[in-house]
């Protein structure tokens, strides 16, 4: 069976599940309400218990964020379990752990429509670009002046 095959199995170090939710009207962390904690609460519940079944990986060693601002890959508000020792794309710029979003949310139903919250953008990426060419002036920068690889910061 699956759970057999892969019950604490080597390659589970790099651990990376992502947790869709079917409601519509929810996109991102930004849409979050106080009403939405039982969600957040039952999809974090449901995950590490369904991690554990399926490969044997205890609660303590996975970590549950939603990342921000969301991948637009994926259309639907969700949530990403990974393991503590993995690393990728979980930045404290753009993921946001699900415990300290349930504890805003409660605190303040209407934290995430209030809250700044600053994140990474790669320079090659659009936003950038629309963001600094409006900041600065053509005349005194082209942004193909600058020295950019793929990948860059």
């Amino acid at each position: 069976t699956p759970t057999e095959d892969w019950f604490e199995h080597p390659s589970i170090s790099d651990l990376h599940i992502v947790g869709m939710l079917k409601l519509s009207g929810i996109a991102s962390l930004r849409d979050l309400r106080g009403e939405h904690v039982p969600l957040l609460r039952s999809m974090v519940a449901d995950g590490l218990r369904i991690i554990h079944q399926l490969y044997g990986v205890d609660s303590d060693q996975v970590r549950v964020y939603i990342p921000y601002p969301p991948h637009y890959s994926m259309y639907r508000f969700h949530i990403y379990y990974t393991r503590i020792s993995h690393t990728e794309g979980c930045l404290v710029e753009s993921a946001h752990l699900v415990d300290d979003v349930i504890q805003n949310l409660e605190m303040d139903s209407d934290f995430y429509t209030k809250r700044t919250i600053q994140y990474k953008v790669r320079v090659t990426d659009e936003l950038y670009k629309r963001v600094w060419l409006n900041e600065v002036s053509s005349d005194a920068f082209a942004l193909s002046d600058l020295d950019i690889a793929d990948g860059d910061y």
